[in-house]
């Protein structure tokens, strides 16, 4: 599992690095990236047989029932269904981020206190997911839950012809729509913060 999570970390960072060239005009940033994109492509392909600094962590994701914090009205919606890649972090940690249905995935590029997250950490050996108390890295949930309130944004932009083709099809195929997990995680949403859901 360590290999396969690799693979998904060197394919994140390769297509965010090929997307903003401009970021690295930072020498330093630029070799460090190099370094981690490299060893993450030799482990992935079995030419290196240790991850070393540059950890695996993944964290299975569920329905959220209840909370006594506030949340993003499409936080089911995000973690069941979402997806998204990039590189997030600040001075002192730096994480590469896949996010892919019911999962995220996190790359390390170098962190200050990883024992934080150990709970996470996919083994080199062998991997397995089980029932634990993960732990994100400071500030982690907010960027999280950033990336949350974005899916409402991103509803708000369709335009209104592509809005009446969904209702339009939802309308004709109402059997396919309620067996879809895009449309159960929309409930989940709605069971959590009623009407809101749809603002």
């Amino acid at each position: 599992m360590s290999r396969f999570c690799a693979s998904i970390s060197w394919r994140t960072l390769t297509y965010i690095r090929n997307k903003n060239p401009n970021d690295e005009l930072n020498q330093e940033r630029k070799v460090l990236l190099d370094t981690v994109q490299e060893h993450l492509k030799k482990y992935s392909l079995g030419e290196v047989d240790n991850l070393y600094q540059y950890e695996q962590h993944v964290f299975p994701l569920e329905k959220i029932k209840s909370t006594n914090t506030a949340l993003p009205f499409s936080i089911n919606r995000y973690f069941l269904r979402g997806i998204g890649m990039d590189i997030i972090g600040n001075n002192t940690d730096q994480y590469i981020f896949t996010k892919m249905p019911s999962f995220i995935f996190l790359g390390l590029i170098k962190a200050k206190n990883v024992k934080l997250i150990k709970s996470s950490k996919v083994a080199i050996k062998s991997g397995s997911l089980s029932p634990r108390k993960y732990m994100w890295p400071d500030g982690f949930a907010q960027y999280v839950f950033d990336q949350a309130e974005e899916i409402i944004g991103l509803h708000q932009s369709i335009p209104q012809k592509h809005l009446d083709s969904f209702d339009k099809y939802i309308r004709e195929n109402p059997e396919k729509v309620i067996k879809s997990k895009q449309f159960q995680a929309f409930l989940d949403d709605y069971e959590m913060f009623g009407n809101d859901v749809f603002r």
